[in-house]
């Protein structure tokens, strides 16, 4: 232990050239040393433009880290993602609030807190407004953030004079906040109707809770590039329908690449439950008109099983959804999302038991027909070869095949074998606990 405290930081000191570092100090573990030899990389690498720093401690508060960030020393940051526990007494953070402003050249920005007493179930629980409160001391007489890119995730972002100069060339947006707060969005509102009547259109916006504010926002402009939907607990309290989402998505048809609702698809929100799915005909008729499309994440649901012979699966909808982005001229990929027991059973269903795996059975539903698809060639409009599929942290790649003299794009994947013995073995034992069941009546 000795050596290293003595290498470790004269090694670092000579890491000059360093543009990024990313640092998550675990106080509970670190001694004093560590963030010494840290302090002191950090306050003498001259090119840092990217750093990612965590602040994370135990909620009592008992074991802070005790390192204080030398943010005045690091005047070309371009990049900057903290996380951690939120406190205003933070002196890390009052240290970014007082010099921030020094930071001319920064573009993008992470900022993910959680509050170090958070109750969801509290009714004295307030969302965080960590942005407000780093930019509160923000000198009137200096020139804004050039922000590009800003993330807040866990906390929310309070629309007020004073911000609204730092977002005047924001391009990329992510707001996440963990839950619906009074003022969540009221707050969320307001920012889509300054963002709107300020002129400021973004090429790329991931939220979380959808309202009336953020229609009329993707309704007023028509160069959105990239939309994600993110997956969210609680029923937004201000109800809209899917379908307008999605046909606010069209104003954007002529440039947006990338889409992601495949979170909010499989949320259970009552009589909303699946109407973000690609399986809807309304949601897959969108997505066929958007034509720049190179990548797509989609939910779906719905998959029935027409008999209890293993492999017997109803494809129609997933046939909907693979040739409604196969009429797509620029997908490169295609990511599909299920729920957990999105395969029913038919007239019976399996009983509760500890080999029964839901998630698994579709899986198989799903792979079973990536694995059917057969292109032939002459048939394909596509001037290079189809998009590649991932399902459950699976890619599937397509490949040329000659069968009987035709050539057929098909796509690869693992051993579908296991999945059927798989399969045939949860079938057999469910047949089996039927006739066990009977029997036992009968006696």
């Amino acid at each position: 232990m000795a050596e290293i405290m003595e290498i470790l930081p004269a090694g670092l000191l000579h890491l000059q050239n360093l543009e990024s570092i990313s640092w998550y100090p675990y106080p509970l573990y670190e001694d004093e040393w560590a963030y010494t030899a840290m302090y002191q990389l950090l306050a003498s690498v001259p090119v840092l433009h990217h750093l990612e720093l965590s602040l994370y401690f135990n909620k009592s508060g008992a074991r802070r880290l005790t390192l204080e960030i030398p943010f005045d020393k690091m005047q070309s940051l371009t990049s900057l993602k903290v996380t951690g526990i939120w406190t205003g007494q933070d002196k890390n953070l009052k240290s970014l609030s007082s010099i921030i402003h020094q930071l001319s050249n920064l573009e993008e920005l992470y900022l993910g807190f959680q509050h170090p007493m958070f109750d969801q179930s509290s009714s004295e629980a307030e969302a965080l407004n960590v942005l407000n409160a780093l930019l509160v001391d923000y000198p009137a007489d200096a020139v804004p953030l050039k922000l590009k890119s800003l993330t807040l995730r866990q906390t929310i972002l309070v629309m007020t004079p004073s911000i609204l100069p730092h977002l005047r060339l924001l391009t990329h947006l992510r707001l996440e906040p963990l839950v619906v707060f009074d003022n969540t969005m009221l707050s969320l509102n307001k920012l889509w109707h300054t963002l709107k009547v300020e002129n400021i259109y973004l090429d790329y916006l991931a939220t979380t809770f959808p309202g009336s504010g953020l229609l009329a926002y993707l309704n007023s402009y028509s160069t959105l590039k990239g939309f994600r939907l993110a997956r969210y607990e609680d029923a937004t309290p201000e109800t809209i329908e899917p379908i307008q989402l999605f046909e606010a998505l069209l104003n954007h048809a002529g440039s947006l690449e990338e889409v992601d609702v495949a979170r909010a698809s499989l949320i259970d929100y009552g009589d909303m439950y699946g109407l973000w799915c690609a399986t809807l005909p309304a949601n897959a008729s969108v997505y066929g008109n958007l034509r720049q499309l190179r990548k797509a994440r989609v939910g779906v649901k719905g998959l029935r099983r027409r008999s209890t012979v293993p492999g017997s699966i109803e494809d129609s909808r997933l046939s909907m959804v693979f040739n409604t982005f196969r009429s797509l001229p620029h997908l490169k990929q295609l990511i599909i999302d299920t729920e957990e027991d999105s395969l029913s059973y038919g007239p019976h269903d399996l009983p509760h038991r500890p080999d029964y795996n839901p998630h698994k059975i579709a899986a198989v539903a799903v792979r079973t027909f990536i694995r059917s698809i057969r292109i032939p060639l002459h048939q394909d409009a596509r001037p290079f070869e189809p998009f590649t599929i991932e399902y459950d942290a699976e890619i599937y790649f397509p490949r040329r095949v000659m069968d009987e003299g035709m050539e057929y794009w098909v796509y690869d994947g693992a051993n579908l074998g296991v999945e059927y013995d798989d399969t045939a073995f949860i079938w057999k034992r469910y047949h089996l606990d039927q006739l066990d069941a009977t029997a036992a009546r009968r006696i």
